[in-house]
């Protein structure tokens, strides 16, 4: 069987590292009904990516340092955090 969260993970069509960590249905007032989902990410991805940025100092060249970049940047769009996606954006425009 199903958890609540898996199904509506699916039912979104999240993909990690987003995922929906809670889920919470009102029933209080028969009028008003509420679903409240919490949808949050594995923090573990977000880490990672910053793991992966500090590394960029040990680069011992530029044309490596732009291949670590690109494959960072790369990382990053496929994880999908927001915050990271905007320093990518800024670090390729640079």
């Amino acid at each position: 069987m199903m958890n609540s969260n898996a199904l509506f993970s699916m039912a979104l069509g999240l993909s990690a590292p987003w995922q929906i960590t809670d889920v919470d249905f009102k029933a209080n007032d028969p009028a008003r009904r509420e679903l409240h989902l919490q949808i949050g990410f594995t923090l573990g991805t977000a880490y990672r990516l910053k793991a992966l940025f500090n590394d960029l100092c040990t680069m011992p060249d530029k044309p490596a340092a732009n291949v670590f970049l690109n494959a960072g940047c790369d990382r990053v769009e496929e994880a999908k955090i927001p915050a990271f996606q905007k320093f990518a954006n800024t670090v390729k425009i640079h």
